[in-house]
């Protein structure tokens, strides 16, 4: 996009519980983030690999924060993405983020085992110890974050993130 580096720079983050990519992700959020003045860049991060997933958004956030410094990067994810912005911001490493639906809680997050199998945290290269550091629960947001959360949503307890919100 023409004339960007005066422009916000947001870093947009999928969803799809760390194993897939969400295909209504980008035309759902581009035109509005346009519209709303930011210059989007979508985050392809490694698929069944928490770690690396978590260290590719990190780096896509350090690579645009020194181009364009850090009052000029943001972040927005949704669910599994929700969850990497929400690290972004605990990281300082976005101006601020919104994160709709994150899975704050790791370690009690039960929908992926009844869904996929009781290997589902071994398959993504995450023991217990892991799930608690990756936990935007458990990490102090240095940066503002927004929490959206529907009160219906069967997948990322609305408990999990009234809880969230309110540490």
């Amino acid at each position: 996009l023409g004339g960007s580096t005066g422009r916000p720079q947001l870093l947009l983050i999928h969803g799809g519980s760390f194993l897939y990519e969400d295909p209504t992700f980008e035309p759902l959020t581009r035109g509005r983030a346009i519209a709303a003045g930011f210059v989007p860049h979508y985050v392809s991060y490694p698929l069944d690999n928490l770690p690396a997933a978590v260290e590719r958004v990190r780096a896509e956030a350090r690579r645009l924060r020194q181009k364009f410094g850090l009052d000029r990067v943001y972040a927005y994810g949704s669910s599994a993405g929700a969850s990497l912005a929400a690290l972004l911001s605990g990281d300082d490493l976005v101006s601020s983020a919104v994160a709709k639906a994150p899975i704050s809680e790791l370690t009690t997050w039960d929908w992926p085992t009844a869904k996929y199998g009781s290997e589902y945290w071994e398959a993504l290269g995450v023991d217990t110890a892991d799930r608690e550091r990756l936990s935007p629960i458990r990490r102090p947001q240095l940066a503002p974050l927004l929490v959206i959360q529907g009160r219906a949503d069967n997948v990322v307890p609305p408990a999990m993130n009234e809880t969230f919100a309110a540490a």
